[in-house]
């Protein structure tokens, strides 16, 4: 059975947000269990916390412990609860789909989807008793019950990956750059639809022909140059409607990024301080007033652009941005840290610079060659004399270095 507007088929156990006319009309979380005429189907309910709290006399389950699900418990995910009773649902009634994971996910390997409207965590089921009992992470399926990937499936992993390319591209640790960068991947034709219909009422979507020329090698090596036509699609995300409207879709942190590199294995997280450098898309910008809708791949403004050929399945993802410090108020509002200060790196653990990393100290080109958080020892290029810094000052020396 097809759902009309998704065109998706309507396969037992696949997630769906759907209007429940029971509960005001509220979007609410189902998943199917079969279809049972042309245009119903049976479904199990996943209540979230407050209409749950009208239909169990006994709530017993057991809040969210911080040392166990520290990554969830900071996030801004919503909980759903499977009840065991089978509803009949109009075809009409149905919204988008929807994505439900148990919380063991959201903590081990989905970690960064926080904002994600269409995106939900469980860890308890209501029986036909009445009784709440908590949920396996074995035994929950996020997808569907068979070893066959499904349309949900498909989706989630292609937004995944997007997800990855974004963090990769704001994420470059490069302290003086061009404040652009992009990246080519391939993307299903079903995934690419997805991400229109979820985007098209913010960011319409742009048909354009661009000219290129390519080399092809032909099966006896052979190789010749072709100029050929290609039939490009385009969304681009410049305004602040179309980036709230894809940070619903692709989480909080899409269009920002640090530039902190990694900490090796086994090392404490790497926090975001005072001082840091944080790549981002600001759509409030006052240049980003007068963007046109052109046929135009490339514009000056900081922007997101999506283009996609579909005729190769590969889209461009295109990222002009900013820096600006870690405790700027963009920062904030973006990752919705009103009530959260960044904290300041002489508050918390002493960041090491890393070795090999180079200023300038007395006129004279140093690099770093031991650091440990408090003192940084540095030495003269071409020389074996080594001096010692406070960290502070070294980093001090490092931001007038680089000018940031």
């Amino acid at each position: 059975m097809l759902i009309p507007g998704l065109n998706i088929e309507a396969l037992p156990g696949i997630f769906l947000l759907v209007f429940n006319h029971e509960c005001d009309s509220r979007v609410q979380v189902c998943q199917v269990v079969e279809a049972t005429a042309s245009s119903n189907l049976s479904v199990y309910w996943w209540f979230d916390s407050t209409i749950l709290g009208t239909i169990v006399q006994l709530d017993t389950r057991q809040p969210l412990i911080s040392s166990q699900y520290f990554n969830l418990v900071s996030s801004f995910l919503k909980k759903v609860t499977k009840t065991a009773v089978v509803k009949d649902l109009n075809l009409s009634c149905i919204v988008d789909i929807a994505f439900v994971f148990h919380a063991y996910d959201f903590q081990n390997t989905w970690v960064n989807c926080s904002g994600m409207s269409s995106v939900f965590f469980t860890r308890y089921e209501l029986d036909i008793h009445g009784c709440l009992h908590e949920v396996e992470y074995s035994m929950h399926a996020p997808f569907s019950g068979n070893q066959v990937d499904g349309y949900s499936s498909h989706i989630w992993h292609s937004v995944m990956y997007l997800k990855e390319k974004m963090t990769s591209i704001m994420g470059k640790q490069t302290q003086l750059q061009l404040c652009q960068n992009s990246a080519s991947i391939f993307f299903t034709l079903e995934s690419w639809v997805y991400i229109c219909q979820q985007l098209d009422a913010a960011a319409p979507l742009v048909h354009f022909t661009k000219c290129h020329s390519k080399p092809l090698t032909f099966s006896d090596l052979s190789i010749e140059t072709f100029s050929t036509t290609a039939k490009l699609v385009m969304i681009r995300i410049a305004t602040p409607a179309a980036m709230e409207r894809a940070r619903e879709v692709f989480g909080l942190t899409f269009g920002v990024g640090c530039r902190n590199g990694a900490p090796l294995k086994g090392h404490a997280r790497r926090v975001l301080l005072q001082g840091d450098s944080v790549n981002v898309i600001n759509t409030h910008s006052a240049e980003n007033s007068i963007v046109q809708r052109r046929f135009k791949e490339f514009i000056s403004a900081k922007s997101i652009d999506f283009v996609y050929e579909p005729l190769k399945r590969l889209l461009s993802v295109q990222a002009k941005y900013s820096h600006v410090m870690a405790e700027s108020a963009v920062v904030a509002t973006i990752l919705k840290l009103c009530t959260f200060r960044v904290p300041n790196p002489t508050a918390t653990r002493k960041r090491p610079i890393n070795v090999g990393t180079n200023f300038l100290f007395q006129v004279n080109l140093v690099v770093v060659v031991k650091c440990d958080g408090t003192h940084t020892t540095v030495r003269i290029i071409n020389d074996v004399q080594d001096i010692s810094l406070l960290t502070f000052n070294a980093r001090e020396l490092l931001r007038q270095y680089t000018g940031l």
